[in-house]
């Protein structure tokens, strides 16, 4: 007996089939994204002068920290892009060939999921790290005697600056204990950076992907409208947890609950949310399965 649930050739089918019917959307998408960081990482140092000649050369390439800034806002881009994650819902002849499809609604769901949630990101990736290369040769060609224009790192991505190479630290020096307990501050900082946006990406995917199964017509603004009003909820629990999790007296430092390094408790809110968002998307695809040719509510 066939399984019922995941058959790889079908699936195959399937998401070859999906891929052909939103073309014209995703490589409108994909231009975006290539043609977004092209135009900044060409024109911001024109315009800014980075790489004119001046009376001192930088520890690092100005446009790194300018590309980080931009990175962040393509990769929450990215998240938005879930609004569009059922659009064929919306109506009701595509709503019936998407439903009545000889493929499991496990098989529909993970197709879309590969394109929205996993090469959209991949992509953009991809261009970002390929409008910086285009960058540095177009400015190392134009302002040859200028020495400090260098190809993003991808650490320098990682940790969002907060590496201490980055920070022009002398290695000696930081052997000093004081500077090794900076240096541990500045990896807890960094580590808390890339949970919180990392996640925070993975987090609106979810509830835009959730958002367009509850509401395929205008989902992003129906989302964004119901993300303000559970942001005002969740600024009313921030502040009892603030009270829970700071105390009343005025130095507001933090109780640590009997866990006294700062990674475990990162380590601990990256697990918590982490399977908050694997929640929301097994919320997505319990609406999908729900959802009828005829709607019935």
């Amino acid at each position: 007996m066939n399984n019922q649930i995941f058959q790889p050739t079908r699936f195959l089918y399937y998401f070859k089939k999906t891929i052909n019917e939103r073309r014209t959307s995703l490589l409108n998408v994909g231009l975006i994204f290539l043609l977004l960081p092209m135009a900044i990482t060409l024109l911001l140092p024109y315009f800014n002068g980075y790489y004119l000649p001046g009376d001192f050369s930088p520890s690092q390439d100005p446009m790194w920290a300018k590309e980080l800034k931009y990175y962040l806002f393509l990769w929450i881009a990215c998240a938005f892009m879930c609004s569009d994650f059922f659009s064929p819902l919306q109506k009701k002849t595509d709503r019936t060939a998407m439903l009545t499809c000889p493929a499991s609604n496990f098989e529909k769901f993970v197709a879309i999921f590969l394109i929205y949630a996993v090469a959209i990101p991949i992509i953009m990736t991809i261009f970002y790290f390929f409008a910086d290369a285009v960058r540095v040769w177009v400015y190392s060609v134009s302002y040859p005697e200028c020495n400090f224009i260098h190809y993003i790192s991808p650490d320098y991505l990682l940790t969002f600056g907060c590496g201490e190479k980055y920070l022009g630290l002398d290695p000696e020096t930081v052997a000093n204990s004081r500077m090794v307990a900076w240096k541990e501050t500045l990896q807890v900082t960094a580590l808390f950076k890339y949970s919180l946006i990392l996640i925070g990406g993975l987090f609106f995917q979810a509830i835009f992907t959730l958002g367009s199964a509850v509401w395929p017509k205008k989902s992003y603004a129906k989302t964004f409208g119901f993300l303000l009003g559970m942001g005002f909820v969740c600024g009313m629990l921030f502040y009892y947890g603030i009270k829970c999790f700071y105390g009343h007296d005025h130095a507001m430092m933090p109780r640590d609950f009997g866990i006294a390094n700062d990674f475990v408790k990162i380590y601990i809110f990256d697990t918590v949310a982490v399977l908050f968002v694997i929640f929301t998307w097994w919320l997505s695809y319990l609406r999908f399965k729900e959802w009828e040719v005829v709607r019935r509510w």
